[in-house]
């Protein structure tokens, strides 16, 4: 076998490692604190719908919001959310025994509660609010369809606020 000239050798090693899985971004410690609030009174965070909350539900809701934190939240910046009450896209059918399927329809959008508050590294308060975060329009949402994650609808209902919120430009 003959060797490869060295330009040729350098783009196909560039393009392997292109091809590589990336891991995850990395999440800063402490930049991110979530909280949920009485989440047995949450009025739909089940896997198998109705009222309360999952652990894995709420697991999988907190490290979606600690991911967006680096890219941006500045390293002397510290964001509390405090969950108060989820309402996940669709529904479960109750007229079959109870299951993991939602069904998503026009009038099941997501819908999310918190307080925020932002501080700076010495725990100085900087900004904060309650808000409301519904998506109507979630059907509609193409990042979302093309996303085959549980709870995609929900987590881009938390993307949108959170860059909203907390990212520059």
């Amino acid at each position: 076998m003959k060797p490869l000239p060295a330009a040729l050798a350098a783009t196909a090693l560039a393009l392997a490692a292109c091809a590589q899985p990336r891991p995850p971004a990395a999440v800063v410690p402490g930049a991110v604190t979530v909280q949920f609030v009485e989440p047995d009174r949450f009025t739909d965070a089940r896997r198998s719908g109705g009222r309360g909350a999952d652990p894995e539900v709420l697991a999988a809701l907190r490290e979606h919001l600690e991911r967006l934190a680096p890219g941006c939240l500045a390293p002397d910046r510290r964001l509390t959310v405090r969950i108060t009450d989820i309402d996940l896209a669709g529904e479960t059918p109750f007229a079959v025994a109870p299951s993991e399927m939602r069904v998503l329809r026009d009038a099941t959008w997501p819908r999310i509660e918190l307080d925020w508050r932002l501080a700076d590294g010495a725990g100085t308060p900087l900004a904060g609010a309650t808000e409301h975060l519904i998506d109507m329009n979630y059907l509609a949402d193409f990042n979302a369809r093309n996303d085959s994650g549980q709870w995609r609808h929900d987590r881009a209902l938390l993307t949108r606020w959170f860059r909203r919120s907390f990212c520059p430009g």
